[in-house]
């Protein structure tokens, strides 16, 4: 694998690492199908991403990657292989190239915001939409969900590690297992903040929320984990309010992930980690105006805007020269 392509896989969890993107690839082979589109799909974004003539260096670090994966990914996990297939593959490839390319205008030079996985959702709902057209069908949701881990795992561990592997179409306890080290090696505390939002989702669908399928707790998990890790890990210093914070985004993360599971379904759209890219934009758009007015910046409630990722973002006139807005 080259190293732009692992770091398509690191992107997802917000990591530069190429050890990291190695395990995450090794995550998404577990479902060899989905992990073979997904590989496919990487290697023809960068493809066209060079004969765009793109930036070569957001290429290498996976900038123009991640999307073009989880949209792979997902390609593969919904769709039979065959030459149907393989053709949605490749138009799904080129149209979330040009959207990536897009959106980051318009997000990032404009608003200031990054362009996240917005893409690769946008893409998917697309593809599903087209598919009867190229003569193929999508599978039906029962199949997608495999079987619990082994028994001796307590339920929590096993609904932890599946919904970690969910992030990659492979929801599943060794998936998870792999997803769980690479988050080891990138960062014990993104480790810490998918706990957190793993714990604030679970809690709600202990004790709120009423979900009929498996499925649906799996997708509700991996929005939440996602937001914590960027929320608390990323775009802010990983401190105790940056935490709090992780937690709030969590829990709207997880409000939100219940009305759009309630919106989709009867346009037979699945719901992936739009929730994420919701909270996370409407947080981060926020955030200028809410911090400029905190009554209180002393411990314990401070907390430090991450220099590498929002202050770029926030403030143009902190802009750094060739920045560009990047994120799964």
């Amino acid at each position: 694998l080259t190293a732009a392509a692992l770091s398509a896989y690191a992107q997802v969890l917000f990591a530069d690492h190429k050890g990291v993107g190695a395990l995450l690839f090794l995550a998404s082979a577990l479902s060899p199908r989905s992990g073979l589109h997904g590989l496919a799909a990487v290697l023809l974004g960068h493809a066209l991403v060079r004969l765009l003539r793109l930036s070569e260096a957001a290429a290498a670090h996976g900038r123009y990657g991640y999307n073009p994966l989880l949209v792979g990914l997902a390609v593969g996990t919904y769709f039979e292989p065959g030459a149907g297939t393989a053709a949605l593959l490749l138009l799904s490839v080129v149209a979330v190239v040009f959207l990536e390319a897009a959106l980051e205008s318009a997000l990032g030079a404009v608003f200031y915001l990054p362009l996240l996985s917005l893409p690769f959702v946008l893409v998917t709902w697309l593809s599903l939409a087209a598919a009867p057209y190229v003569g193929i069908l999508a599978r039906a949701a029962p199949e997608l969900i495999p079987p619990h881990g082994p028994a001796w795992l307590p339920d929590a561990a096993d609904l932890y590690l599946r919904s970690l592997g969910a992030v990659f179409f492979s929801p599943t306890v060794a998936a998870g297992g792999l997803v769980l080290a690479a988050l080891v090696l990138h960062s014990r505390i993104a480790v810490l903040l998918t706990a957190l939002g793993f714990g604030v989702a679970h809690g709600l669908s202990t004790f709120v929320f009423t979900f009929a399928s498996d499925g649906a707790l799996l997708v509700l998990n991996a929005n939440a984990m996602l937001a914590a890790l960027a929320l608390g890990g990323v775009w802010f210093v990983p401190e105790r309010a940056a935490f709090l914070l992780a937690g709030a985004a969590a829990l709207l993360t997880s409000f939100g992930t219940a009305g759009a599971l309630a919106l989709l379904r009867p346009l037979g759209l699945p719901v992936m980690i739009l929730p994420f890219n919701v909270t996370m934009l409407v947080a981060l758009a926020a955030t200028p105006a809410i911090l400029l007015r905190l009554p209180c910046r002393s411990p314990p409630f401070s907390i430090s805007i991450s220099a590498y990722w929002i202050a770029p973002m926030t403030w143009p006139a902190k802009r750094a020269p060739g920045w560009r807005p990047t994120g799964p």
